[in-house]
């Protein structure tokens, strides 16, 4: 097949879609920098091919560039909005940067984050109880009690929202 892709470009280098499978036969051979490159020459030639954009950013976070990789499905949601892989895999980056900043409790980057996330995901209840403890921990607390309920029929069991609540009721108690 390698072969085949290079021949193509030979007759024509701008030729769309060549690119991208040379891009995904180095990544099927584990080869990431060359794939890099692959996937790069492609958005080149096609710079509005969202589905090009998510692989580069999945490559990415393979390489290990969270930052390189969120830009990269940034760029395919804003080329093509409908692509909900591309909003997943955002929505997750997002989630892990607001996780890591609770750990600072860094609360305003938390929000930022988790905001972002809930709006590419918004009905996964990870995200929506980080949105919720963000804003728990800044002071703002209207309307998260009645938001944990509503959480809490969709997910009962779902942990994080009940020690959430929990640590509402016991501030409201305390007060």
């Amino acid at each position: 097949a390698e072969q085949n892709y290079l021949l193509a470009l030979e007759h024509n280098p701008r030729a769309p879609y060549v690119n991208y499978h040379l891009g995904e036969l180095m990544r099927s051979r584990g080869d990431l920098n060359v794939a890099v490159r692959y996937f790069q020459r492609e958005l080149e030639i096609q710079p509005q091919f969202g589905k090009g954009w998510n692989e580069l950013g999945i490559i990415q976070i393979d390489l290990g560039d969270q930052d390189k990789a969120l830009v990269c499905f940034e760029r395919a949601i804003s080329v093509q909005p409908g692509l909900r892989e591309a909003a997943r895999n955002a929505a997750r980056i997002y989630a892990y940067k607001g996780m890591a900043a609770s750990e600072r409790e860094d609360w305003a980057s938390v929000y930022k984050n988790a905001k972002r996330a809930t709006d590419l995901e918004s009905t996964d209840p990870i995200y929506r109880v980080l949105l919720l403890e963000a804003r728990f921990h800044m002071g703002d607390t209207a309307g998260i009690s009645d938001e944990l309920g509503s959480l809490l029929i969709e997910f009962p069991s779902f942990l994080p929202a009940i020690e959430l609540r929990t640590s509402l009721h016991s501030t409201v108690e305390s007060k």
